[in-house]
C-alpha cells in the first residue's frame, strides 16, 4: 500500500511540473500481472506486479567484444555463416571480466539478471536430451566510500539437449542482493565440472533488474 502511494505521488509530481493529466488506471489493457498501471497521457508511468515488484526492466547490453579475457585465454571468434562469434570456453580457467551498476531506479524488491547468449560449439546430436551448460558468476560489490567488497557467487544450469554445432540458447543467472549506487564486477566461466557440455562460444551478456518506472539514460 505504501508503495502504491509512492508511485502515485510521483505521477502527481510529474502532473504539477508538466501541466499533463493522468488519465485514469488501467489494469484491463495489460492484464492481471499488474496490481499497479498508471498512465500519464498515453505514456505508462509507473507499473508494479502483483509480487510488489516492478513492471519494467532497466537493461545493460555488452556484447562479447565488449568483455575482457584478461589472461585467461579465452579465444576470441570472428563471426561466420554459422556463428555470432565472441569468446569461445572450452577449459574451466578461462573467464571474461565486465562491470555495471545499479541506478536509484531499482525497484528493491527483485533480483538481478545476468543474461547470457551462447552457442555450443560441438556437434552433440550423439548427446543426451538432458545434457546442460552450467556458466559460473562471481561478482564483487561496492558503493562508493566502502574498502572492501562483498563477493557472491551464483551458478547458471540451461538444458542444451542434443544440439547441433552453433544452435543458440539464453542462461539466465539471478544476482542477490543488490544495493542501489553500486558497482558490480563480474567473472564468468564454463563449470566444466558440472556441464555435460564443455565448449561454448560465449556470444553476448546483459546484466538487467526490475523498476516502477521507464529507465530513461543520457549519454
Amino acid at each position: 500500500m505504501v508503495r502504491k502511494l509512492i508511485l502515485l505521488a510521483l505521477c502527481l509530481i510529474i502532473i504539477t511540473t508538466t501541466g499533463c493529466v493522468v488519465t485514469g488506471l488501467d489494469n484491463d489493457r495489460i492484464g492481471p500481472l499488474y496490481t499497479t498501471d498508471i498512465y500519464l497521457g498515453d505514456y505508462s508511468i509507473a507499473r508494479e506486479l502483483d509480487d510488489g515488484s516492478g513492471g519494467y526492466w532497466h537493461e545493460y547490453s555488452l556484447g562479447a567484444i565488449d568483455l575482457s579475457p584478461g589472461g585467461s585465454g579465452a579465444t576470441l571468434i570472428a563471426p561466420n555463416a554459422s556463428s555470432l562469434g565472441g569468446y569461445r570456453f572450452d577449459n574451466i580457467t578461462e573467464y571474461l571480466l565486465f562491470a555495471t551498476h545499479v541506478d536509484a531506479d531499482w525497484d528493491e524488491v527483485s533480483d538481478g539478471i545476468l543474461e547470457i547468449a551462447f552457442e555450443v560449439n560441438v556437434d552433440n546430436t550423439g548427446g543426451l536430451v538432458t545434457d546442460t551448460v552450467e556458466i559460473s558468476a562471481e561478482c564483487w560489490h561496492k558503493l562508493p566510500g566502502e574498502l572492501v567488497n562483498t563477493v557472491n557467487s551464483h551458478e547458471g544450469s540451461t538444458v542444451v539437449g542434443q544440439s547441433d554445432q552453433h544452435e543458440l540458447f539464453i542462461q539466465e543467472v539471478d544476482i542477490t542482493d543488490l544495493r542501489i549506487g553500486e558497482v558490480i564486477a563480474f567473472r564468468i566461466n564454463l563449470n566444466t565440472v558440472f556441464s555435460e557440455v564443455d565448449n561454448i562460444i560465449i556470444n553476448y551478456v546483459e546484466f538487467k533488474y526490475k523498476t516502477y518506472i521507464p529507465a530513461m539514460e543520457s549519454s
